[in-house]
């Protein structure tokens, strides 16, 4: 649904990812909102245009999806009433990349 594919790599990782999915014949759509599933594909929206028709994609038997990510922590409340400390890392502060979790984690560990 985002304007641009892979826009939070690195330039040199994004142009080989987007290079080796051209060159596997691999339909990318930015700015679109699958609207159902079929048997062998999908329907999507357009987002950029409000009087988008809704379109089909067909005749694949994969569908790749990029969503997103959301914080999720279920336990900090809980674990609250048994111990004097908690510290929320990585997913559970904020959504994000592997490297910042693992420096987040190191920079907890060390602090303690």
């Amino acid at each position: 649904m985002k304007p641009e594919i892979a826009a939070d790599l690195d330039p040199y990782g994004k142009s080989m990812l987007l290079k080796e999915l051209k060159n596997h014949e691999v339909t990318l759509l930015a700015n679109a909102a699958i609207q159902e599933f079929l048997p062998d594909g999908v329907t999507y929206k357009e987002l950029t245009r409000k009087d988008a028709e809704i379109e089909v994609l067909n005749g694949f038997d994969t569908v790749v999806l990029a969503l997103g990510t959301k914080s999720y922590n279920p336990f900090e409340e809980s674990v609250k009433d048994f111990v004097k400390e908690v510290y929320v890392i990585g997913d559970a502060k904020k959504a994000g990349k592997v490297y910042a979790a693992t420096h987040e984690s190191v920079s907890v560990a060390m602090s303690i």
